[in-house]
């Protein structure tokens, strides 16, 4: 393939991002050429007392990716925990779902949205964040499970008391 149809083709495809995003809805389904892959990323490592697993991501029209999660570090008195910053493409309605145990949460915006602090569970409890942009498709599903260190005042007392014992 020539660099002058390499060119046109990739200006084909902007247009054709232009044009669904402006014909998008809310209430549009997903196609068939929509693809779910398993991405790794740099927040799979410890961060807080919840161990973050590998976001599961469906890509928007045309393989369109706008979506992206900020993992932003909070500071409790009795444990670490985080919140997050979404932000998508600019006039693109989002939509996101904190799930964790029995807590429910959802969240809507246009461009980005901020999330309220995930509540401190216990050792093993899982969560996850589940964000859509409502003009593409696309979603991120993150999920996450608390792990040692986590449990709030219990484990502080807990490790105070060990300490003065031994």
């Amino acid at each position: 393939m020539s660099q002058e149809q390499q060119q046109r083709q990739r200006q084909q495809e902007k247009q054709r991002q232009k044009e669904d995003s402006r014909q998008g809805s809310a209430s549009q389904q997903r196609t068939a050429d929509q693809i779910a892959t398993q991405v790794p990323d740099s927040a799979n490592r410890k961060r807080s007392a919840m161990k973050i697993e590998e976001a599961r991501v469906t890509e928007g029209k045309d393989g369109v990716r706008n979506l992206q999660i900020q993992w932003i570090d909070v500071r409790l008195p009795n444990a670490d925990s985080c919140r997050f910053a979404i932000t998508t493409r600019e006039g693109n309605a989002i939509e996101a779902l904190m799930e964790q145990k029995n807590y429910r949460r959802s969240y809507q915006g246009t461009s980005s949205l901020q999330t309220d602090i995930v509540s401190v569970a216990p050792n093993g409890t899982q969560g996850k964040l589940t964000v859509r942009d409502l003009v593409t498709g696309e979603t991120i599903e993150r999920p996450w499970t608390w792990h040692a260190g986590a449990g709030g005042l219990w484990a502080a007392l807990w490790g105070l008391l060990k300490r003065l014992l031994t």
